[in-house]
């Protein structure tokens, strides 16, 4: 097989278990319980996607998990050598996905780094999909004798429960039909720099 000289422009996706994750998980199920019991929806006959609101990670009972992403966040800013003061997280929300339901592709516009949480994670529910952001991608398209990461258009990724995964917020991702027979329950973060406008938006040139 010949090998590429050099893979040009990489998106790292990130995939890091959460520390003291059962009984975080513990906590938001009970917690998400029941924001879903008050918006008259009943958890064991859900039949569609619930979501709750946009600034979840503003409730005290966030507070754990908040801490888990930042701490991992800047981890990861740091290993790209990137320069700046600090981070924040803008925005937070839990999806629900029951049996027979999936989540269609999408972006987090405005923001630097997303994160997805897993709280529960069954089986024929646990994969997240990166399609490839190239436009161009799609222009020829021979038939493959297989996939692998030079010519797949998407690339599905295997989650547990308590992993965080991490990618940049202009790639767009989804999550397949929930095929297994329970709930499949994640938390959404966005995550942007702290003082961007004033510290890191000068012009470049």
């Amino acid at each position: 097989m010949i090998k590429p000289a050099a893979l040009l422009f990489p998106t790292p996706i990130w995939k890091i278990r959460a520390k003291n994750y059962i009984d975080i998980n513990k906590g938001l199920m009970n917690q998400l319980t029941m924001m879903m019991i008050s918006d008259n929806k009943v958890p064991a006959k859900l039949q569609k996607q619930w979501n709750s609101e946009r600034l979840l990670f503003k409730r005290q009972f966030m507070k754990e998990i908040n801490s888990e992403v930042l701490i991992n966040a800047r981890k990861i800013l740091d290993s790209l050598s990137l320069k700046y003061n600090d981070i924040k997280i803008t925005g937070a929300w839990a999806n629900v996905n029951p049996p027979g339901t999936s989540h269609s592709p999408h972006t987090h516009p405005n923001n630097y780094l997303a994160c997805a949480y897993y709280v529960s994670a069954p089986k024929g529910g646990n994969t997240i999909n990166f399609l490839d952001p190239r436009p161009q991608i799609g222009l020829i398209r021979p038939q493959m004798k297989e996939y692998n990461a030079l010519n797949a258009e998407a690339v599905s990724v295997d989650i547990e429960v308590g992993d965080l995964c991490f990618f940049p917020c202009w790639l767009k991702h989804s999550a397949n039909k929930n095929i297994s027979n329970k709930s499949r329950t994640s938390i959404a973060f966005n995550i942007m720099f702290t003082n961007y406008v004033n510290e890191m938006s000068s012009p470049m040139w």
